[in-house]
């Protein structure tokens, strides 16, 4: 097979960029981009229907045909290939598990899970790629492998809407609330489904909730804002940001993170020690980088630009 193309660095960059790349230049448009959960790649889909994987270290490309449109969180990069979950949240129960092998343009389908009743409300990848967590409009979470779309176990979570699942980093455990008629926010071990704990918050709430990167803390909103629990006992470690209902964990583990209010472009960081506004970084939404450090995606005229925001 032909090498891979290679996509040179900007000439002359500045001291944060990493990569930019001029989609417009060779005539295709940006429909969107994005890091991968492993920090070491950028995902770029364009309207020619076609999508590329660039390795961030390497500039090497590896072009291929998705079976879907591509969202953040459903993609997953590992040796073996591209993994690719296709579903639709709020229509229906149907996913479709898909990779892209080394070599291959167009997509395997790996399984299925179909139906109409209950639908996909939210999901995530694990951290490995190996499972995949949907939650269901009647309360329920499903946990499939990836590798067949086989489903692993069904758990009977809350008692209405599942709004927001996380998996710990290691995968251990998995992290999910529900809309505020459940005001319950759980812990479950992966591996048997059993609940491992109770995060107690108020009961109106709108049920977002996140591990930190070092696996350390986990967050969970309430109807006065966003509580910090530690994952060493689940008990909450007194820090509320006020106000706030949504959010992830910076790379370093020290904040929570969201789309600053008088700026939508940037990033507000809230400190999960003092719960107070600590900085703003110049990007909108951050991934983390493989290598801890922090980088935002800007898509402006076509020109993808992945940037560096904060150590």
């Amino acid at each position: 097979t032909d090498p891979a193309p290679v996509h040179p660095p900007a000439q002359n960059p500045p001291a944060d960029v990493l990569l930019e790349i001029d989609y417009g230049g060779q005539g295709r448009m940006v429909y969107d981009a994005f890091l991968t959960a492993d920090g070491g790649h950028l995902l770029v889909q364009t309207d020619t229907l076609s999508a590329e994987v660039i390795d961030l270290a390497s500039g090497e490309t590896w072009p291929f045909t998705p079976p879907t449109y591509l969202y953040e969180g459903d993609v997953f990069v590992q040796s073996a290939g591209i993994l690719v979950v296709a579903y639709y949240p709020r229509e229906n129960g149907n996913i479709t598990f898909w990779r892209v092998s080394p070599g291959d343009e167009e997509a395997q389908l790996l399984g299925s899970a179909s139906g109409t009743e209950p639908y996909v409300i939210t999901a995530t990848l694990s951290p490995d790629g190996s499972t995949f967590a949907a939650g269901y409009n009647n309360g329920t979470i499903k946990l499939y492998n990836t590798a067949n779309g086989s489903l692993i176990r069904s758990i009977s979570a809350h008692n209405d809407n599942v709004t927001s699942l996380d998996f710990s980093p290691d995968g251990r455990y998995l992290v999910s609330d529900s809309f505020s008629f459940d005001a319950n926010t759980f812990v479950f071990t992966v591996s048997s489904g059993a609940k491992a704990a109770t995060l107690t918050t108020e009961g109106w709430e709108p049920g977002v909730v996140a591990f930190s990167p070092d696996g350390r803390w986990v967050s969970a909103t309430a109807g006065d804002g966003t509580h910090i629990y530690s994952t060493s006992n689940w008990q909450a470690t007194g820090t509320v940001i006020a106000g706030v209902w949504e959010g992830v964990f910076t790379c370093d583990s020290s904040g929570l993170m969201l789309r600053s209010a008088s700026n939508g472009s940037q990033s507000d960081v809230y400190s999960l020690a003092t719960g107070e506004l600590a900085e703003t970084l110049d990007g909108y939404p951050v991934f983390c980088l493989s290598d801890g450090r922090a980088a935002a995606v800007d898509v402006e005229d076509d020109v993808v630009t992945v940037k560096v925001v904060s150590p």
